[in-house]
């Protein structure tokens, strides 16, 4: 846990545009969206909302085609459920997203981001944002990502796992967390990050799946 007294990054402090996980009610434009850590369910969280849930979802799969073209929020059928035809995995899908009204449209009933500051551009003080995620234990999850990647880069394939290690992700988590994305980062980085964790996100983890997901019911 952080120290007591720690503040939210600077980045989301002022920016109340996601909501605390103690504030109730569930307002009716709050809108879920899911942190997808790289490795760690994120793509089982996915299928889940999509097909076994049967919800209306926001990922990437509305830039995959031509719906990355289209001038207005839609719903899309694809044969593993229904999507908006927005990409929130790149920022400039997320800017189109933005400049297309997506929260506003009320379409989406969760959404799904490796972004998290970017992505609070797409909410206002109307329609904020629920945040929640999976957490996996931090040598299970870059274990996993190793050996994903060497599947398709041959200079991963060439690569010792403590030099990947040493050379993979530069703080991504605590840099999305607390909005640095450049220049270094320290200890009080990594305590704004759990600060932001503990206000903001209901929290899963990959190793108690069952418990988790009754707690995002």
């Amino acid at each position: 846990a952080p120290p007591i007294g720690t503040n939210l990054p600077p980045a989301f402090a002022t920016n109340h545009v996601f909501s605390d996980v103690d504030d109730l009610p569930l307002e009716y434009l709050d809108t879920p969206i899911f942190w997808h850590i790289p490795r760690s369910a994120g793509t089982s969280m996915k299928s889940i909302f999509s097909s076994c849930l049967g919800k209306v979802i926001a990922t990437e799969v509305g830039g995959l085609d031509e719906h990355r073209l289209d001038d207005r929020i839609v719903t899309i059928k694809k044969p593993n459920g229904l999507f908006v035809n927005v990409d929130l995995y790149t920022v400039e899908g997320i800017t189109r997203a933005k400049n297309l009204g997506l929260v506003q449209s009320n379409l989406a009933e969760a959404m799904f981001t490796p972004f998290i500051h970017d992505s609070s551009v797409l909410f206002d003080k109307n329609h904020r944002g629920r945040l929640f995620t999976i957490l996996r234990h931090p040598v299970d999850r870059i274990m996993s990502l190793y050996y994903f990647l060497r599947i398709y880069d041959n200079n991963i394939k060439k690569q010792p796992i403590d030099e990947f290690v040493r050379t993979s992700g530069e703080n991504w988590m605590v840099r999305q967390l607390t909005g640095t994305m450049t220049g270094p980062i320290d200890e009080a980085h990594l305590n704004a990050a759990k600060e932001m964790l503990r206000r903001k996100f209901l929290v899963g983890t990959l190793e108690k799946k069952t418990e988790s997901f009754r707690r995002f019911e």
